[in-house]
């Protein structure tokens, strides 16, 4: 039987997707349904760890995430408005991790630099 539980803090909400279990079973079959159940869970689905996007090959797009359990990449449809704000929401926060990398090379820096004393 297969099993998709998010684990859930106090508050009952999903934490992140290293915390999701799932239990597979020992089929391809049950590999295919459990992981059609996590890309059928709205709650489960945006915890997974992101992937990227692709194109299908008919003009829509995919979604890709990967499984928690076995790092397979599953795919799921995703509507272009959808997927440029996913976009721009990735692009953010590489800024940000951009901007704290050179922040702290700055702080470093300065810490490790010798510094004169001013004695009247």
């Amino acid at each position: 039987m297969n099993r998709v539980s998010p684990a859930t803090d106090s508050a009952s909400t999903v934490t992140p997707s290293s915390s999701c279990r799932i239990d597979h079973g020992g089929s391809a079959d049950e590999y295919r349904a459990a992981h059609e159940t996590l890309k059928a869970n709205r709650e489960i689905w945006p915890s997974l760890s992101f992937a990227g996007l692709q194109h299908d090959g008919a003009g829509g797009l995919v979604e890709l995430r990967h499984c928690p359990s076995c790092q397979s990449t599953l795919a799921r449809p995703i509507a272009q408005s959808e997927a440029l704000f996913l976009c721009e929401s990735q692009a953010e926060l590489a800024v940000r991790s951009k901007l704290a990398l050179a922040e702290a090379n700055e702080a470093s820096c300065w810490a490790q630099s010798p510094r004169k004393i001013d004695r009247p």
